[in-house]
C-alpha cells in the first residue's frame, strides 16, 4: 500500500457503481487521452444500464497528500456550511479502516457530504489510448 500513497500518478475512475484505480504519468497524457479513458470507461460500465446514452465518469487524481490513515479521499467546498468528501474504497481496506476515516472527518471538520465510492481494481487503460500522435478520427480522414 505504500507504494500507491507515495505514487503522484494515481487516479480513480468511476461510474455508476463501478470503479477501477488507474495509473497515468501526466507529464504523458494528454487532455485528449484524459477524455478517452473516461469515454471508454463509461461505455464499458453502461452496458450493465443500456438506458443512458450519455455519461460522465468521475475522474480523480489522488495526491499523497489526500490520503487519512490509509485510506484515499477527495474533499471540495461544498458551501458556508462545509465541504463535500469521497472516500475510496480500494480492495484491501476493511469496514474498520473505512469507518474509522469516516469518523475523523465527521470529528475533524465541517462535513456537508460524505461518501463511500468502491474502486475495485486497477485496470491499464493502455488499450483505451491510440499509439503516439495517432487518433483514430485522423487516421480514418
Amino acid at each position: 500500500m505504500t507504494d500507491l500513497i507515495t505514487c503522484n500518478d494515481l487516479y480513480v475512475i468511476y461510474y455508476k457503481g463501478c470503479g477501477a484505480m488507474i495509473r497515468l504519468s501526466t507529464r504523458d497524457t494528454s487532455a485528449d487521452d484524459f477524455g478517452e479513458i473516461q469515454r471508454r470507461f463509461c461505455a464499458e460500465s453502461r452496458r450493465r444500464d443500456v438506458s443512458e446514452r450519455f455519461c460522465y465518469a468521475a475522474m480523480d487524481c489522488i495526491r499523497p497528500e489526500n490520503w487519512l490513515g490509509g485510506v484515499p479521499m477527495r474533499w471540495e467546498l461544498a458551501g458556508p456550511d462545509g465541504a463535500s468528501y469521497v472516500l475510496y474504497r480500494f480492495p484491501h481496506h476493511t469496514d474498520a479502516e473505512i469507518g474509522a476515516a469516516e469518523s475523523k472527518i465527521r470529528r475533524d471538520r465541517d462535513v456537508v457530504r460524505l461518501r463511500v465510492e468502491v474502486i475495485d481494481r486497477e485496470q491499464d487503460v493502455s488499450a483505451y489510448l491510440a499509439p503516439a500522435g495517432v487518433w483514430p478520427d485522423a487516421a480514418s480522414q
